[in-house]
């Protein structure tokens, strides 16, 4: 009986693939707008990336269009693998926090938060606005085709963001509230301004699920950016999930966003169901 393969997850790092530009000549911060544009104009955001490889490949052959060098010499193949893993880094991003509102749009349009230079992850900063009373814009239900498993629960400095959808555009905004009943001026909050009051527990909750996997049996840690593109950033989802059937738990652990293109293998998900169901004892 073969044994199987666990394939190791590559990190997206943004530093390197700026870096990877500029040694080629050109101006990095130019290209990565120019592709985050390509990614709203081809990709859709009811889909997953992995189901649209046809529209990474379109964006790849206009940005080669558009420089005509760009892919050639020894470094190419590897500058447009780390292109294709930033697509797919910015329109899982883009889906996780439309998601965690409960609004999906039919095209990925608009704009989008920018990306830090972080080794492991991108995060979506949101405008810390006035904290509104409304009891369903901290908790909102996770929508998808797939599982419908349990809420993303947005931290203190996300969870005032309000996603505005107007009728004569696609494009997904987001709009600052009101400050209070009291004061009608704005606050003039650059729009990705973060939110420094919550950074503390958002380092902490990303902390618990690598502490998660890194207790896994076998070690899982490779699988840490699918459940941060997730929305999975704490211990109380992990026990959400935990605490789920067999079932319910092979379905969550399936609608894991395969950011390398691949999907898991039916024993890394039975391996990762186990680890689950004794999270939960």
């Amino acid at each position: 009986m073969g044994r199987s393969k666990v394939r190791k997850q590559k990190w997206f790092s943004f530093s390197k693939l700026r870096e990877a530009f500029n040694a080629k000549g050109y101006d990095a911060d130019d290209i990565i707008q120019t592709l985050r544009r390509y990614t709203r104009e081809e990709l859709r955001i009811t889909q997953t990336t992995c189901s649209q490889p046809h529209a990474i490949e379109n964006i790849q052959n206009k940005l080669e269009e558009e420089h005509s060098n760009i892919f050639e010499g020894d470094s190419g193949s590897e500058l447009k693998s780390m292109v294709k893993r930033y697509i797919m880094r910015v329109h899982t991003n883009a889906r996780t926090y439309s998601k965690a509102r409960g609004r999906l749009i039919e095209d990925l349009s608009g704009d989008m938060p920018e990306d830090n230079d972080d080794e492991e992850e991108s995060e979506v900063e949101f405008v810390d606005s006035a904290v509104t009373k409304n009891p369903s814009a901290s908790k909102a239900p996770l929508r998808s085709r797939q599982t419908s498993l349990m809420p993303i629960v947005a931290s203190p400095g996300q969870a005032s963001a309000v996603v505005a959808i107007t009728s004569n555009s696609n494009y997904m905004r987001t709009s600052e509230a009101s400050s209070s009943r009291t004061n009608s001026q704005r606050r003039n909050t650059p729009r990705y301004a973060a939110p420094s009051r919550s950074s503390l527990t958002r380092n902490q909750g990303i902390d618990a699920v690598e502490n998660f996997l890194n207790n896994c049996f076998p070690p899982m840690a490779h699988f840490l950016e699918r459940f941060l593109s997730y929305g999975c950033r704490n211990a109380q989802l992990l026990r959400s999930v935990s605490t789920l059937p067999r079932d319910s738990i092979v379905r969550f652990i399936r609608s894991l966003p395969c950011l390398d293109g691949e999907a898991m293998s039916e024993m890394e998900v039975f391996l990762l169901t186990e680890n689950f169901l004794n999270y939960s004892q």
